[in-house]
C-alpha cells in the first residue's frame, strides 16, 4: 500500500494490454512472457484449497505459477476469459491436466483459477487469485 500522500498511476483496464498478455502467457505456459507482465514489486494473494498464500515481487509470484503449470504433463486449455469489473481486470482459466502436477496423482485433473488484477504503469501490480485446486475428473 502506498504511503500516505503517495500518488499511484492506475491504468484503466480497457486500455491496458498487460491483463491480456498475462492471460495469454498463462494459457501458453510461457513463463518468460508471464514475468514481463508483472511489476517488479507486484503482490499476489491466493486462496488455495489448503491455505492462503501471499507472494511479493515478480520472482516469487512466478515461482507459484511455475509450481502449478511448469510440468511435463499434458495440459489442455478448456476455457479462458478476460473481462473488466469496476476498473479491475478479471481473468479466468480452466485446464485439464493428465495428472496432478504437484503431488503426482495419476489420472486427469481439472483446475480453474480466477483472478482480479490491478495495474500500475501498464504492468500487473496486484493479483487476488482464487483456485479450485486440482480436482480429479
Amino acid at each position: 500500500m502506498p504511503a500516505s500522500g503517495t500518488v499511484r498511476t492506475v491504468t484503466p483496464v480497457t486500455t491496458a494490454t498487460a491483463p491480456a498478455a498475462l492471460l495469454d502467457a498463462i494459457c501458453e505456459r510461457d513463463f518468460d512472457a508471464l514475468a514481463t507482465c508483472l511489476a517488479a514489486g507486484a503482490t499476489m494473494r491466493a486462496v488455495l484449497p489448503p491455505r492462503i498464500v501471499e507472494a511479493t515481487g515478480s520472482d516469487e509470484i512466478l515461482q507459484w505459477f511455475r509450481r502449478w503449470y511448469d510440468t511435463d504433463q499434458q495440459v489442455d486449455l478448456i476455457d479462458c476469459e478476460l473481462a473488466e469489473v469496476a476498473g479491475r481486470a478479471r481473468l479466468s482459466w480452466r485446464f485439464r491436466m493428465s495428472a496432478h502436477p504437484v503431488i503426482g496423482d495419476a489420472g486427469p485433473h481439472l483446475i480453474e483459477q480466477v483472478c482480479f488484477c490491478d495495474l500500475e504503469d501498464d504492468r500487473i501490480a496486484r493479483i487476488d487469485l482464487l483456485c479450485s485446486g486440482f480436482r480429479p475428473c
